[in-house]
């Protein structure tokens, strides 16, 4: 079993002890299962993917599974609403390559393993999933419909994107009505170390329904989830 253990600011555990030391109990609890147990500490500084929703994150994994199809297709420009999410692509390259090499019980060259599967074999089977539960194998990512309320959030000021708070988001994803109502979350249009400009957008706010886009906004608002800062750190007189 691998366990993902996302630490830092704005996740649910706060720092790396915390992490290692969770991970600890799962190691010993697997133990006593006899269930073969690993933990990941990872950087759970900001979200990882672009959708927040199971909508919006289907998107995301659909999207992640043909990504060199989308790239192709320059979907970034061509739908304003699409990113390819690297930073969801290459976490679960890494956390693919560690069950290989927990599998397999030796060091190897998973993680080119993995990326072959990710180029030849992902897609395929997903498709045969989606088949197995009666749904259609052949959807796309913009086949994929979203709550028809939305709202456009804006960057108040010109900088650097220094912080998303994981939890902020996820507050706001679900007074929009997420994860009950399918179709309603939040797409996120920038990434940590991003520089945006006035006015450009930082996310998306879907709902199926007006009044809790409208409670949504408000907090968002009032959360502000989204730090911009720019060069000056701190000033000493």
């Amino acid at each position: 079993m691998l366990v993902d253990i996302p630490v830092g600011r704005g996740a649910k555990i706060s720092n790396t002890e915390k992490g290692k030391k969770l991970g600890n109990e799962f190691i010993n609890i697997g133990a006593k299962l006899g269930i073969k147990t690993r933990c990941l500490i990872t950087d759970g500084y900001s979200p990882v993917g672009n959708g927040i929703g199971p909508a919006l994150e289907a998107r995301d994994v659909l999207i992640a599974l043909d990504y060199e199809n989308y790239k192709n297709r320059n979907v970034e420009k061509n739908h304003g609403d699409f990113k390819i999410p690297y930073d969801l692509i290459n976490k679960s390259l890494d956390m693919a390559a560690n069950i290989f090499e927990m599998a397999y019980n030796k060091k190897g060259e998973y993680r080119k393993t993995a990326e072959e599967i990710l180029k030849t074999k992902a897609l395929k089977k997903m498709r045969e999933i989606i088949e197995a539960q009666e749904g259609n194998p052949e959807i796309k990512a913009e086949d994929i419909v979203v709550g028809e309320n939305f709202y456009d959030v804006q960057a108040e000021y010109t900088g650097k994107v220094k912080f998303i708070s994981n939890w902020k988001i996820s507050r706001i994803a679900r007074a929009s009505g997420a994860p009950y109502d399918k179709k309603a979350g939040i797409y996120l249009k920038i990434s940590v170390g991003d520089f945006v400009r006035s006015n450009d957008s930082l996310f998306t706010i879907y709902s199926s329904s007006a009044h809790k886009l409208e409670h949504a906004i408000e907090l968002a608002e009032r959360l502000n989830p989204v730090e911009i800062g720019g060069a000056i750190i701190e000033k000493i007189e």
